[in-house]
């Protein structure tokens, strides 16, 4: 059975062309925030270390606006995969995380992110290396895909 959590982040992401534009001080704060928002609500909820998570978002806006999806989810998956390095997996890239479906919604009054978090793996025990966890049995496993 494959564990699941969600994490309400009070903020959404900014775009892909505001995050590129930014001075790398600025975006570096930014990041910032969003680490320590994510490290609270991740131990809150006491989620562990994980060897694989699929990670899936709904962001509320304030507004309808039409936004550009792939420019939100570049957002979004920079801040949040950087956040999430460390805390619930080893590092962001596809063996560790995989995105799954990031929906836009709205909500006036309460403009928000929330992240379902669902285990795809588990953590090597005390002492093994996650090359070596990974490459034995358990790697092969269907839990891991």
């Amino acid at each position: 059975m494959t564990d699941s959590w969600k994490i309400v982040l009070p903020r959404v992401p900014i775009s892909a062309n505001r995050l590129l534009r930014m001075h790398w001080h600025d975006r570096l704060e930014l990041l910032g925030e969003w680490q320590h928002d994510v490290y609270y609500l991740c131990k809150g909820q006491g989620i562990p270390k994980l060897a694989h998570i699929m990670a899936y978002a709904t962001i509320y806006f304030k507004d309808k606006r039409k936004r550009d999806q792939d420019n939100f989810e570049f957002g979004l998956r920079k801040l949040l995969g950087d956040s999430l390095k460390g805390v619930v997996i080893f590092d962001d890239d596809p063996s560790y995380l995989t995105w799954g479906e990031t929906i836009f919604a709205h909500d006036r009054k309460n403009p928000r992110t929330e992240i379902t978090i669902t285990e795809c793996g588990i953590m090597p025990s005390a002492g093994e290396t996650l090359p070596d966890f990974l490459s034995g049995a358990v790697a092969n496993s269907p839990a891991l895909y």
